[in-house]
């Protein structure tokens, strides 16, 4: 029996826990533009992936690898479908399926952050002031405020992540937007780690609510400047 669908309705992550769960045996292929993607299910594990391209023939990637470009497709369709009596499945993935999909996250994560020029350890600052030539509405989200009332600091983009309970990805998205709106500076130290840039550089409780509030004033102050420039909407 033949099991259809998209992956924006079915993310690959629920489906694979289905499968584990169902212990399914078979296979599955997916299209993705002119990129096709197969994997295989042994008792509801993982033991096999690949993706192609369908008009060159050219192998894009094997494996664990595979899957983790899978994650990238998620606007793909998906069939699945049963063995065949007589075929032989490769085996390219060995490890358990919470294995395989860590994996699989941490690359995606990866690609991501070196995508946006950022890293772990990148330093995450309040921009001075807003650069002159920007213009047009600011929209800040409850998010946005919330990493501002973290910024006390220079702080690390891996410990705001831990700080805020963000992923990468979500984090990276809000500081590129930031980032687009001049309201934060980055920059990556290069190879000094940020928790000893950090030594004595902690405030008391009192002081740190004083500059978190001065913080937020300044950043208000800059918002009331491009009022002046154009429409500026502030959702709290």
């Amino acid at each position: 029996m033949a099991l259809e669908g998209h992956l924006r309705d079915l993310p690959l992550i629920d489906m694979l826990y289905i499968f584990q769960a169902s212990h399914k045996v078979g296979k599955v292929c997916f299209t993705h533009g002119t990129d096709l993607g197969m994997i295989w299910l042994q008792d509801g594990q993982l033991v096999h992936a690949i993706a192609v391209n369908a008009r060159t023939k050219v192998p894009l990637a094997q494996g664990e690898e595979a899957i983790a470009l899978l994650f990238e497709w998620s606007d793909a369709s998906f069939r699945f479908m049963e063995l065949c009596a007589d075929e032989q499945v490769k085996v390219s993935i060995t490890s358990p399926l919470e294995v395989v999909l860590f994996n699989a996250l941490q690359q995606r994560q990866s690609k991501h952050m070196r995508q946006s020029h950022l890293e772990p350890n990148s330093l995450v600052r309040l921009a001075p002031q807003l650069a002159p030539s920007c213009s047009g509405g600011i929209s800040l989200s409850i998010d946005h405020w919330r990493i501002i009332s973290h910024l006390v600091v220079e702080t690390s983009v891996e410990q705001l992540a831990d700080e805020l309970n963000y992923s990468y990805d979500q984090l990276i998205k809000l500081l590129e937007e930031m980032i687009t709106l001049n309201l934060v500076n980055i920059h990556t130290p290069l190879a000094v780690p940020q928790r000893q840039c950090m030594v004595g550089t902690s405030l008391a409780p009192q002081q740190q609510q004083r500059h978190v509030r001065s913080l937020v004033e300044a950043v208000k102050q800059r918002l009331r400047f491009r009022m002046q420039r154009g429409g500026v909407h502030v959702s709290h």
